[in-house]
């Protein structure tokens, strides 16, 4: 028996990814852009849509969980670089309709340049053939020193949210499609928040490959068998 339970504890660890540490990164953009004046700048506020039903300078929140082992580097000229984090999965809540979970792959990209005042977060699809940007760009100079394995936040900054063809590209929820459109403007500009928390220990829904899972259940199932044959002798 205890052998057998020795067993599955050695499946369990190697179910588990070694080293893996979640990290769970929010997107908050209040919708709109007021001025001092308390009118909305002529250049903020988000419109669109989710399955149809259309959502005006409505606050949002987009929350992406993935692993810091995920991080993958890519290399620049010169002092620039970056990371990106795939998602394990993504949300967007938006306001008065609901919370919504991204069916589109996405990814966290994280950049910086000594030619750019901080370093820049975006909410992208992950798609390599279509890698295109959903939400961003939030730029903050914490963030040119942001490694994307530690918690950092609240960032707030300026978003420089452009609009693509989402015929080219679209961006699928368990909501419908969502779609970013401001037809007299390619960018808005909102005061967004971007925050980023690690949870050393926190369990994680990553599983091993599925080479490595095989060979253990197979490991198991022979200990099993060799405990039966042993016992009944």
């Amino acid at each position: 028996m205890r052998a057998v339970l020795f067993a599955l504890l050695l499946v369990g660890a190697l179910v588990a990814r070694a080293g893996a540490t979640p990290i769970t990164m929010t997107f908050t953009d209040p919708g709109v852009n007021p001025m001092p004046n308390g009118e909305n700048h002529p250049d903020g506020g988000n419109t669109g849509s989710i399955g149809g039903r259309p959502f005006t300078n409505a606050p949002f929140v987009i929350t992406a969980i993935s692993e810091t082992n995920n991080r993958v580097t890519v290399p620049g000229p010169g002092a620039n670089r970056g990371f990106f984090l795939d998602n394990l999965s993504a949300s967007i809540s938006i306001a008065e309709l609901g919370t919504f979970d991204f069916i589109t792959p996405t990814r966290v990209v994280l950049t910086a340049s000594p030619n750019v005042v901080g370093g820049t977060v975006t909410f992208s699809r992950s798609d390599p053939t279509t890698p295109f940007e959903i939400y961003g760009a939030l730029t903050t100079m914490p963030l040119q020193r942001w490694d994307m394995l530690s918690s950092i936040g609240p960032q707030r900054g300026v978003t420089e949210t452009s609009y693509t063809d989402t015929t080219v590209a679209p961006v699928l929820t368990t909501g419908g499609v969502l779609v970013f459109n401001r037809p007299e403007r390619r960018i808005t500009f909102n005061v967004a928040e971007f925050r980023a928390t690690v949870r050393p220990g926190a369990p994680t829904v990553s599983v091993a490959e599925p080479g490595t899972l095989m060979v253990a259940v197979s490991g198991l199932g022979l200990l099993v068998a060799y405990i039966v044959r042993r016992r009944r002798a």
